[in-house]
């Protein structure tokens, strides 16, 4: 299983987080909300989606966001993370 905030609230209490998991051998990507309670815990939400993680899949979502930041951020910004983390 993989795991990771992706966005936080902390004034209004509630977690975007990016999973992987497998469920009845498909293996899935999550985004779903989080929100704090009381014990000072975070609890899925109903808010969220779950799509098979198919190498289509990832590269459909890696291809949206590409374009998102591409209008947003600089190319050479972008290239300069994604060239950090493939060294990793």
């Amino acid at each position: 299983m993989y795991e990771k905030t992706i966005y936080e609230n902390e004034e209004k209490g509630y977690q975007y987080r990016l999973t992987y998991s497998t469920f009845r051998d498909v293996e899935y990507i999550h985004l779903r909300k989080y929100f704090l309670t009381y014990d000072g815990d975070y609890h899925p939400s109903k808010e969220g989606a779950s799509i098979p993680a198919t190498i289509q899949n990832t590269y459909n979502i890696l291809d949206g966001l590409l374009d998102v930041l591409s209008k947003s951020e600089g190319w050479d910004s972008i290239k300069q993370h994604i060239s950090s983390r493939i060294k990793d």
